[in-house]
């Protein structure tokens, strides 16, 4: 899959290679792939067919695109490896702890193809090339085992020479961070591919690490997308021995002593042909999903687009504003990353691979947004859902909260119906001495709540019923349906101050009855703070006898001055007479008891009853907010307000 250097071919009979001028209409296959055309070629179909687990195997490894003939090769060179008829590969699926009827091109990318470029890499590919020759299952798995032997030193070298590449990377000057042309005399050459790839995957540039052997150097480059590796190179062919690849990754040698200059001229060569933005990672999504949409069901129907890989990547969605939980580092020196997250009340488990720098980054983040590839895992032959990263970042600060108008629909009912029933759903009430009568399920769980109560009453259901809950434990991706009318700015003020920023991480569902907001605003107009009906009743107590009396008599005494009269009324400004000082009163279960206090010496203000200027507040409050609370917008005005106030608290 190599751009072969034409003047340096050598003189054959004939040169097979796709990118080759000719007619063969697919240019992209690997070595293993032009290889097996020519079994194809010579021997038929049939005879191609025996081999290909093994052009599946290095199609995969090599990393080209898996599309036209590579596709085929791969879909029906996994079935092949499925079926474990070559021992070898059967002995690596053994070793790898892979279940073969699940096996997946990122299983043989990831966990297959590294143990047998490990024996290369450390001059020992005898090893693998026995390994896929025997037809000895007990001698495979011994080989297998060697292999893992390789790999697992092979990344001791590997981890060791990143470490030494990134510390110099933290010294590099500005002019030289476009393109990381890196040095060192006692790199192994084998695996500084590797660490060229992680280290263009971290930092988003090209890179170049080269080992020094005297007076000359030689080594690996792997580049980002839209950047063509080996092009630049052949443009600064005057300072390379030799030099070969693709646009993703190359090879080269050179004079030790022209490290420096080839360094300057990359360097150049992106910074003119790059913008900043360009250098910036990007993650290109598929969707965003719901929690409730990421299944293994999903995952399944995502395996039938398969084979995945370069050219056909898989499928990468994102959530947003998921809680974290707990990181923990995972491997040896934590080089990975295991991220528990709580996203739509939903507990998951997210792999981070090669991510362990990160976890000082995310541990103070408590909000992600997060992109990743859902997979289906198997352990003890149980399936289970597992997310792996692919990126995250804290949420924008300018993000909505979610709101669901839901208040003229059709099928209002059935809406909530469908809410009811869901174990996130939290009911909220700003005027539940009002609601709650048209709720009986609920009024028989929540007692003595005053009319004028200036925090929402949450309910949520537990053990069968609606109890109150305090908002604080509350888990993240709940469903909170508003069932009657906020008072204007001050609920939502209030509701900002219950939540904060975890609010963000709910759903609002309007529902109340757009009806109730005169029919509200009228209740409270005749039962709310009246100076008159304050005077009325404190002079009605103080004609009647005893200190005791049924809500009716009191209401005849509030009736009598033209009030209505009704227990809220009446309950309401007794708080007031007793926050002023002049009675003290006890509900009972008939009605209530009173006892007038002495009148003080200096006549009371109503400003000192909280409970009063609370009630004239809420009551302005709604009568300035109740024809938006009507009208068509509420839900984009209620968004609008409720990001305002948490990103501006004071």
């Amino acid at each position: 899959h190599h751009t072969p250097e034409i003047a340096r071919l050598p003189k054959a009979v004939a040169t097979l290679n796709p990118k080759l001028a000719g007619d063969y209409p697919f240019a992209d296959l690997a070595g293993v792939g032009v290889a097996l055309k020519l079994v194809q070629a010579l021997g038929g179909v049939a005879t191609a067919a025996r081999y290909l687990d093994l052009a599946a195997l290095g199609t995969i490894a090599d990393v080209v695109p898996l599309r036209d003939e590579n596709r085929v090769i791969v879909s029906f060179g996994l079935e092949a490896m499925r079926a474990g008829e070559r021992p070898g590969i059967k002995a690596l699926l053994e070793v790898a702890g892979i279940e073969p009827l699940k096996l997946s091109s990122g299983q043989v990318a990831f966990n297959i193809a590294p143990r047998l470029n490990a024996a290369g890499r450390l001059n020992e590919a005898e090893v693998a090339l026995q390994l896929l020759l025997t037809v000895d299952y007990h001698l495979a798995l011994s080989l297998a085992e060697k292999l893992g032997v390789f790999n697992a030193q092979r990344q001791e070298i590997e981890q060791q020479i990143y470490a030494e590449a990134d510390a110099m990377i933290a010294q590099l000057p500005s002019e030289e961070r476009w393109c990381f042309v890196l040095a060192k005399a006692d790199w192994h050459p084998g695996v500084i591919g590797i660490v060229a790839s992680r280290l263009a995957e971290r930092y988003y540039r090209p890179v170049i690490l080269l080992t020094i052997e005297g007076d000359e150097a030689r080594g690996s480059g792997r580049s980002i997308p839209g950047y063509n590796l080996v092009a630049s190179l052949a443009e600064h062919g005057d300072l390379l021995l030799t030099y070969g690849g693709h646009r993703a990754a190359a090879g080269l040698s050179l004079s030790t002593a022209h490290i420096p200059a080839l360094r300057a001229a990359l360097n150049a060569h992106v910074q003119a042909n790059f913008t900043a933005d360009q250098l910036r990672p990007h993650i290109y999504l598929d969707g965003e999903l719901d929690p409730s949409e990421i299944t293994l069901d999903l995952v399944h129907s995502l395996e039938k687009l398969g084979p995945y890989g370069a050219g056909n990547p898989e499928p990468v969605f994102c959530s947003k504003r998921w809680h974290v939980e707990k990181v923990c580092p995972l491997g040896k020196e934590g080089i990975h990353l295991k991220l528990e997250l709580n996203g739509g009340g939903l507990p998951w488990e997210v792999l981070a691979w090669r991510r362990g720098q990160e976890v000082a980054e995310i541990n103070q983040t408590q909000w992600l947004d997060v992109a990743y590839a859902p997979r289906a895992d198997f352990w003890n032959g149980h399936e289970r859902l597992v997310l792996h990263l692919k990126g995250w970042r804290p949420p924008a600060a300018d993000e909505t909260i979610p709101v669901y108008d839901a208040r003229f629909l059709p099928q209002r009912q059935v809406y909530l119906q469908g809410l009811w029933e869901q174990e996130q759903t939290v009911l909220v009430l700003f005027w539940p001495a009002f609601s709650l009568p048209l709720w009986p399920k609920l009024q028989a769980h929540v007692q003595d709540i005053p009319l004028w109560r200036a925090q929402p009453l949450y309910l949520r259901k537990m053990e069968g019923c609606w109890q109150p809950v305090a908002p604080a434990s509350l888990p993240p991706g709940c469903d909170l349906v508003w069932l009657d009318v906020p008072h204007g700015l001050p609920s939502l003020m209030r509701l900002v101050a219950d939540f904060k920023e975890s609010l963000y991480h709910h759903r609002i569902h309007l529902l109340y009855n757009v009806n109730d907001v005169d029919r509200i605003h009228n209740f409270l107009v005749k039962n709310g703070p009246n100076r008159s009906a304050l005077a009325t009743l404190y002079r009605g107590l103080r004609r009647l006898e005893g200190c005791e009396w049924r809500w009716q008599e009191i209401g005849r005494v509030m009736q009598a001055g033209g009030f209505l009269g009704l227990p809220d009324q009446i309950n309401f400004h007794l708080q007031v007479l007793n926050e002023l000082m002049l009675a003290e009163y006890a509900c009972t279960s008939e009605g209530v008891r009173v006892s007038l206090l002495p009148e003080p010496s200096e006549r009371q203000q109503l400003t000192n009853s909280q409970t009063f200027v609370q009630a004239q507040v809420q009551l302005a409050a709604f009568a300035e907010a109740k024809d938006w609370l009507r009208g068509p917008d509420a839900g984009s005005i209620i968004a609008r307000s409720l990001r305002s106030l948490i990103s501006s608290p004071a």
